[in-house]
C-alpha cells in the first residue's frame, strides 16, 4: 500500500467521478432531461451551485485485486499518481452542498467561486460545479 501526497489534479479527477448526476430518459420521442444532482442529493435550484470540498490528505493507491475490480470504498484508475500501474484509489472523502451563486460570477471559474471555497481552495469548474479542496 502507497500513501500519496496531496493532488490537486488527482482530486479534480476524483471529483468527476464522485457523486450522481442526471440521464436523459426516454419519453417517447422527447427525450426528458434530469436535472443534476448535487451528490447523491437533490439538486440544486437554478441560483445555487453544487460545491464539492474534497479531502483526499490520506490518499491511498493499492494495486487492483486478482479479481480485477476494486474494493469497495475505492475506484480504478488507469494509473496511480506516483506514476505507477493502474490500481485502487481510496482515502478521499467528498461531500456536497448548495451553494448561492456568487454576485458577479455569470461566468463561473476558480476567480469568482473561490469565496466558496474559504478556508480552501477551488480546483475546478464545470457547468454549476465547484470543486474545492479542503483546506
Amino acid at each position: 500500500m502507497r500513501s500519496l501526497p496531496y493532488a490537486p489534479l488527482l482530486a479534480v479527477l476524483v471529483a468527476a467521478g464522485c457523486g450522481s448526476s442526471g440521464s436523459p430518459s426516454d419519453a417517447g420521442d422527447a427525450a426528458v432531461v434530469v436535472p443534476d444532482l448535487c451528490g447523491d442529493a437533490a439538486a440544486c435550484a437554478t441560483d445555487q451551485l453544487c460545491v464539492s470540498e474534497q479531502n483526499c490528505t490520506a490518499m491511498v493507491c493499492t494495486p487492483v485485486a486478482d479479481g480485477g475490480s476494486c474494493p469497495a470504498g475505492s475506484s480504478a484508475t488507469p494509473s496511480c499518481p506516483d506514476g505507477g500501474p493502474p490500481g485502487c484509489l481510496a482515502g478521499c472523502s467528498v461531500s456536497y452542498a448548495c451553494e448561492a451563486r456568487p454576485a458577479g460570477c455569470a461566468t463561473l471559474s476558480c476567480a469568482c467561486a473561490a469565496a466558496l471555497c474559504s478556508p480552501g481552495t477551488c480546483l475546478a469548474t464545470m457547468g454549476a460545479r465547484v470543486a474545492c479542496a479542503a483546506p
